[in-house]
């Protein structure tokens, strides 16, 4: 995890690219009635990079220290 906030910044730029790749498949599993586990996970999944931005971006709130 990185510890300065250019790497968070960095960290939370590949967070948002994933949650918005996951969404627009998840948007297409549900359109495409896909299977209940497929979409599950991809909830999973979208949830999870959703909880990483949100700490990422509390972590750039924070003052630096250093």
């Amino acid at each position: 995890m990185p510890t300065d906030k250019q790497g968070y910044a960095a960290r939370l730029q590949k967070e948002l690219a994933a949650l918005e790749d996951v969404t627009t498949k998840l948007q297409a599993a549900q359109s495409n009635r896909a299977a209940d586990d497929e979409i599950a996970d991809l909830s999973n999944q979208l949830r999870g990079h959703r909880e990483n931005a949100a700490r990422l971006q509390m972590m750039l709130r924070q003052p630096q220290d250093r």
